[in-house]
């Protein structure tokens, strides 16, 4: 009897641990990353942003409603899924639009809103990256449903 519960706490020992490489093994490949998410940023608004127009960059008035919509994962950086922004009409990637991204930055340890077109300042090189930690804090009141996930497209 004694020999038989030996084995039997072996082999439920065994269960677990090849459960958990398993599940292990697939979260690093990232089997588990959403496949699209829908984003609404809400009514913010940031005056005096440096968009990228035919002229130049120039000083507009950007409403992050206008981001508002479904992305899409479209590859990785540093393991962790890159979302892109998808046409609103049909959820099909842009043709002529630079589109808006949603990644991981290890930097500031968050999620972050950026475009390729937006600027803070003149003089910088930097994009807009919008960290989503102080979205969430900033909204979490007024806004409760801030990005609502979905494991596969719509």
């Amino acid at each position: 009897m004694n020999i038989f519960l030996k084995s039997l706490y072996f082999l439920n020992l065994c269960c677990l641990l090849g459960a958990m490489i398993y599940v292990s093994v697939h979260q690093v490949k990232g089997s588990y990353h959403c496949d699209a998410i829908f984003v609404t940023f809400g009514d913010e608004v940031w005056e005096d942003a440096l968009v990228r127009g035919p002229a130049g960059f120039e000083s507009k008035v950007l409403l992050y409603s206008y981001f508002n919509g479904l992305y899409r994962r479209n590859g990785t950086e540093n393991g962790l899924p890159v979302y892109v922004e998808q046409d609103k009409f049909d959820g099909t990637p842009f043709e002529k639009t630079v589109p808006a991204k949603i990644k991981y930055c290890a930097s500031e340890e968050a999620w972050v809103f950026m475009h390729d077109d937006i600027r803070k300042s003149k003089d910088s090189n930097e994009v807009l990256e919008k960290c989503f930690r102080c979205i969430t804090k900033k909204w979490s009141s007024s806004n409760s449903t801030f990005l609502r996930y979905s494991s596969s497209f719509l």
